[in-house]
């Protein structure tokens, strides 16, 4: 009895331990409290035992509940979502009964949801969804029991304290539901999981006013800019900001970053709170006065906060840190070791490397603004390497390989990131136990696959000094069936509407093209109608397809609007000329209107391009004034029979028969560059192009 107390002690001070090292990572929901929130609050009124019988590990982290992304489509196995796939060590919080867990009650309608975040990590989205009607609360939860919600925007940037996201909760949902909350990172493959469980009513039949606003305050203040922050208010789905007493804006969130500024000047705050209703708190915030800075102040950014190890080895540390602000933006930040920078990076985040086996290190942070000037320092870290055991080093084996999306002749794959002291090389893949492909990404396509056919595979990390890993989790996927829709042409198979493609440069056929995507393209993301999709050939394999061929004029292919020209001095014929591209050019960068672009010669051979110009008129000039385009010199009117005007998709817009002096006048047009078609007496035909 005494050792199986001692043992429980000995894992219960390991969890203290370990958890230190993670606690400024990263985030949770706090209101309405999330399961594993609540965890950590029922420590205090359950004691700790009985808190880590209920919830698990997550009552000493409830920050740090994190799992690839992609939800619904992939991330936590279906039974393990409130566990994060038991990124923690255990699935206790997985367990699901009608009673077990703590409820929040909450009404239809639009309802407020706020993070706690321990680590300011860039943000992609934040999504929510809420269990169906007739859910089972006595079965694992799982994807297909849940709905999507709301969804906010992230934009790539960090997130701010205090701000609520307004979620609507649908009107035909009543008693117990559990209510998923998703924070989707934008720099990493990881998101953060949490789920809450409320107890849902009716919608308040009178809702009342928000409270209102407090906690004021000033950050970031220069002689022109100063950024105001606010505390959140529950039942508040925007906020009134007043300068001077004067109403200046009404924002979503909890703060407002004010411009346009008069240097060495006081200027008063306040903040009143408005609900989704329209109504406003009874009387605005106390006043926050501050006063701009002089004009020739030099502004410094924030200095970096919450510095902190994400992990150790025995010759790296991973560092992380919150981000720095600044009127101008930042450029980058530099680490710091003992006082010595060793290092910069544009992320939030870095791996110090070529450190020896336990010893000692502190590392402080600075960020630069765009306009190179350098904050204060973080907090000074203390961080100790692990003990060198002697052997080789091996990188830590790719983890979740799961499939993205299969067709008859292929399989997508992704798989979690390895690390290794001296950083990953490549990542091999094994089909059967055979390597079969390697690729520096954590995602790779495997083709020339055979339908309705089972596979397995596993991937493995080798790292800079060629040491490789333990396999990964072995995944044993079945490719599609072939019901006619996955035929071949050109290596490639036809493209399916139906379909998502879920792993860039997929290639598809596509109307006698073969077509690659640039990334995750949806159903009925069409090749040619979305810019997702990059024209790479012609295939003429296909049914109709073998009169198909491309239109060449003067030796070249006309040029195409929806495809890339990857290869550099790739001639193109448009607008009567021959044009070579001097680097990549993207779909859409038009020959005449891109620099990419260079006129090689022109080209009579199109249509409406029949003649050939003379010596003379090559000298032919455009002189656009007033409205009016004119020609140079003034004696080549005598000569000129019509002068047609298209825009750059090569539409005839305007014409004039005849022209003289002045009679050509183009006040319909708006600004841009213009083609233009000039017809001779003689039936000579050039082309010359204008700027309006």
């Amino acid at each position: 009895m005494i050792k199986n107390k001692f043992l429980f002690l000995l894992k219960v001070i390991g969890i203290l331990v370990i958890s230190t090292s993670y606690i400024l990572a990263h985030g949770y929901v706090m209101s309405p409290a999330s399961r594993n929130y609540q965890g950590s609050l029922d420590k205090g009124i359950l004691g700790y035992s009985a808190a880590y019988a209920k919830y698990g590990t997550v009552i000493n982290e409830p920050q740090s509940l994190e799992y690839l992304k992609g939800f619904p489509l992939a991330g936590p196995a279906d039974g393990k979502i409130a566990s994060a796939n038991g990124i923690l060590g255990d699935t206790v919080l997985d367990l699901q009964t009608a009673d077990r867990w703590k409820k929040t009650n909450i009404s239809t309608g639009i309802n407020s949801f706020t993070w706690k975040y321990t680590a300011y990590h860039a943000t992609a989205k934040w999504h929510y969804y809420i269990t169906k009607q007739g859910w089972n609360p006595n079965q694992p939860l799982k994807r297909a029991d849940l709905e999507l919600i709301g969804t906010i925007n992230g934009n790539g940037l960090p997130p701010t304290d205090n701000t609520p996201h307004q979620i609507t909760v649908p009107q035909n949902r009543q008693g117990y539901h559990i209510i998923l909350a998703v924070w989707d990172i934008e720099d990493t493959v990881n998101a953060f999981y949490n789920v809450i469980d409320v107890n849902v009513g009716p919608s308040v039949v009178n809702p009342s006013a928000p409270a209102t606003p407090t906690g004021l305050a000033a950050h970031n203040i220069t002689s022109t800019t100063a950024q105001i922050t606010w505390t959140a208010q529950p039942d508040a789905a925007s906020y009134i900001v007043f300068r001077n007493n004067q109403q200046v804006q009404e924002v979503n969130g909890t703060s407002f970053q004010d411009q346009g500024l008069t240097p060495n000047t006081a200027y008063s705050y306040k903040v009143q709170a408005k609900s989704a209703s329209g109504l406003a708190s009874s009387a605005q915030s106390a006043a926050l006065n501050i006063q701009t800075s002089a004009a020739n102040t030099i502004e410094k950014p924030t200095a970096p906060t919450h510095l902190h190890s994400m992990g150790a080895t025995a010759h790296s540390v991973s560092l992380m840190w919150g981000p720095s602000t600044h009127s101008q933006g930042i450029q980058h930040y530099e680490i710091f070791q003992h006082g010595v920078k060793v290092a910069q990076t544009t992320t939030t985040q870095y791996n110090v490397t070529g450190l020896s086996a336990d010893t000692q290190y502190k590392f402080t942070v600075k960020a630069v603004s765009q306009n190179n000037i350098s904050s204060d320092p973080s907090n000074e870290l203390t961080v100790k390497t692990n003990q060198d055991t002697g052997t080789a080093e091996k990188p830590t084996a790719p983890t979740n390989l799961h499939a993205m999306g299969t067709t008859v002749n292929s399989v997508s794959l992704m798989w979690s990131s390895s690390t290794h002291p001296q950083g990953i090389q490549r990542y091999e893949i094994f089909q059967h136990g055979v390597k079969v492909a390697q690729t520096t990404a954590t995602q790779y396509n495997v083709t020339g696959l055979s339908a309705d056919t089972q596979y397995k595979f596993t991937v493995k990390a080798v790292s800079q000094n060629n040491i490789s890993s333990d396999p990964s989790n072995e995944l044993t996927v079945k490719t599609n069936q072939n019901t006619g829709t996955g035929q071949i042409y050109c290596g490639s198979e036809v493209y399916n509407a139906a379909n998502a493609y879920p792993t860039a440069n997929t290639r598809v056929f596509y109307q006698c093209k073969i077509w690659k995507n640039k990334w995750h393209a949806n159903p009925n993301e069409l090749p040619g109608t979305n810019l997702v999709w990059e024209e790479v050939s012609v295939c003429t394999e296909g049914p109709d397809c073998q009169n198909n061929q491309p239109v060449t004029y003067c030796g070249a292919q006309e040029y195409n609007p929806a495809k890339a020209y990857t290869v550099a001095n790739t001639k193109v014929f448009y607008a009567c000329k021959i044009w070579e591209n001097q680097w990549y050019a993207n779909p859409g960068e038009i020959p005449g209107q891109n620099m990419v672009w260079k006129l090689v010669s022109n080209c009579n051979e199109g249509v409406n391009c029949v003649g050939a110009k003379s010596a003379a008129q090559d000298k032919l000039s455009f002189i656009v004034s007033d409205n009016v385009l004119n020609l140079e010199p003034v004696s080549s009117y005598e000569k000129i029979e019509e002068v047609k005007i298209f825009d750059t998709r090569g539409t005839l817009i305007l014409s004039f028969s005849k022209p003289v002096k002045n009679s050509m006048t183009i006040s319909s047009l708006p600004s841009g560059i213009y083609f233009t078609g000039i017809v001779y007496s003689d039936g000579t035909y050039i082309t010359k192009t204008f700027k309006k």
